[in-house]
């Protein structure tokens, strides 16, 4: 280098050294200045140009000064991805990051495209042979009229997200409302609903990838913003540890109430849920050296082979009732219902399912969910409840059952317990007798009353239904978690349903956010 140069070097040295002669400065604006540190970062900034001497040396100001940038990266436009099909609506993903326009991410709402169901026209299609040209004709039109659902989709996301921050994600629901604007092509419809979920789900995709943040990581950062409780960090080895006993379980129902079953209501379920260490850990795929750590991480996977664990349970308790005359017709068309010994039998054969499909060791991490729905149970005029048919129970007498039940420590949960009424009362006695048990409300109407934790309810917790979005899941909770914090908390049990679960694919990573989530029951 040259001596000019190292010259150079050495009268930067102070790289970062305040503003000359600030005083003259009106001391509202010095004391802004100081604030935000624009002295310093100018400074340091054309320090580095005039040391390094690069050959555009207003972009690398431009860049530097981005860097200094607090702001997260905002959205700027989707535009058309041009080597998809038309009908696949696939859109390059743009950000503004540190002032440069990135190309972030390519999302598709091709399945928000329906065809429209006909049946007449179906049938009109099988008496003749559509003309050739004709059908060429009506492909053009079908691509004319998908480019102007394109068009709109651009239009409609430089109005509602342009500009937008990436960490507003419990804002990107409500910027989706002028989806419903959307164009449809003739012989579709455009799912809104669907079309809101799988565009949030994109985004919340790309936002992470702009934050360089993991999707757990990210719903924390937005359920802290908002006051609610969430999970430990996970962000390494030496989080593993502290994340064993915390994974949501995934739970499915086993046998069912009602039919031709003894279990009188309708809506029960005996559940079982496996932890994500019940089919083996990440260890058995690791290197030796990473065994140790990887002991307490989940196993690649792991959600899905926990879902088919539990379908292959259901299909053994079909086995277990058809492998006894006495119990084949509690199965009916691929249903297990319950055993005519009642609900601690059911319990115990739900476990033995368990073991059937996944093994001895798997059992020792599952745990049984009892979907009670104690209001199907409650005789009007009688005053009891009727869980087992001819077996009539007062709430304290009930309160014994439930005891009898978590007696084996297998039963873990019991949902909807008790009828609203008695939720207070009910749990509280249940409680005292099985400390170890949780207890949850999963109130039918959702109106505002609902919403807040009931007085007495120190003895229960909420449910919480993930539908629609992760953006509303995400804003239903943190709504609910500080109205129940000092109850018995918010989303111990989720739920998910095989229609959210189809528009839903962070469901896993919205459950693990929430501050004490046990189970996701599907």
């Amino acid at each position: 280098r040259s001596g000019c140069s190292r010259g150079i070097d050495a009268q930067l040295s102070a790289d970062g050294a305040a503003m000359i002669n600030d005083v003259l400065l009106p001391d509202e604006v010095r004391k802004y200045i100081r604030d935000h540190g624009i002295d310093v970062a100018i400074t340091s900034v054309l320090n580095g140009v005039i040391k390094d001497m690069p050959a555009d040396p207003m972009e690398r100001i431009v860049c530097e000064v981005a860097r200094h940038s607090a702001a997260p990266p905002s959205f700027l436009a989707l535009k058309r991805d041009p080597s998809s099909p038309p009908t696949d609506l696939k859109f390059d993903l743009f950000v503004a990051a540190r002032g440069q326009r990135v190309r972030l991410h390519l999302l598709a709402l091709g399945s928000c495209l329906v065809p429209v169901k006909d049946g007449a026209s179906r049938s009109a299609s099988k008496e003749a042979e559509p003309d050739p040209a004709e059908v060429a004709l009506q492909r053009l039109r079908k691509i004319g009229e998908v480019t102007r659902l394109q068009s709109f989709v651009e239009d409609f996301f430089a109005q509602a997200f342009g500009q937008s921050f990436v960490d507003d994600f419990l804002g990107f629901r409500s910027r989706c409302a002028g989806l419903a604007d959307a164009p449809c092509p003739g012989g579709f419809t455009f799912e809104v609903g669907r079309a809101t979920a799988t565009l949030t789900e994109e985004l919340l995709v790309a936002a992470t990838l702009a934050t360089s943040t993991t999707r757990l990581e990210y719903l924390q950062q937005q359920l802290s913003k908002r006051g609610a409780r969430c999970s430990p960090a996970l962000s390494g080895p030496s989080d593993f540890a502290t994340w064993r006993a915390r994974w949501p379980r995934i739970a499915m129902p086993v046998f069912h109430g009602g039919g031709p079953s003894v279990l009188r209501p309708p809506a029960l379920r005996c559940c079982a849920a496996l932890s994500p260490f019940a089919l083996g850990s990440a260890a058995e795929a690791s290197p030796a050296a990473f065994r140790e750590l990887a002991v307490n991480c989940p196993a690649m996977g792991w959600v899905a082979s926990a879902g088919a664990a539990l379908q292959r349970a259901a299909g053994e308790a079909v086995k277990i009732l058809q492998a006894d005359k006495a119990s084949a017709a509690l199965a009916v068309d691929g249903i297990a219902y319950g055993h005519a010994g009642g609900l601690l039998k059911t319990l115990e054969l739900t476990q033995e399912a368990v073991k059937r499909a996944a093994g001895e060791a798997a059992v020792h991490e599952s745990c049984g969910v009892l979907l009670a729905a104690a209001e199907q149970a409650w005789v009007e005029g009688e005053d009891v409840y009727e869980l087992e048919t001819g077996k009539k129970l007062a709430l304290e007498q009930l309160v014994d059952f439930y005891s009898v039940l978590a007696e084996s420590g297998w039963l873990r949960m019991i949902v909807r317990p008790f009828r609203e009424v008695d939720m207070s009362a009910g749990c509280e006695l249940l409680r005292a007798r099985r400390p170890e048990l949780w207890l949850v409300a999963d109130p039918e109407e959702d109106d505002a009353n609902a919403r807040s934790a009931p007085e007495g309810a120190a003895g229960y917790s909420r449910g919480l239904h993930l539908s629609g979005s992760a953006a509303e899941a995400i804003d239903r909770y943190a709504e609910l978690e500080p109205r129940w914090r000092e109850a018995g908390g918010c989303a111990v049990c989720a739920f998910l349903d095989t229609e959210a679960a189809s528009t839903l694919p962070s469901a896993l990573d919205v459950a693990a956010s929430f501050g004490q989530t046990e189970g996701l029951l599907l």
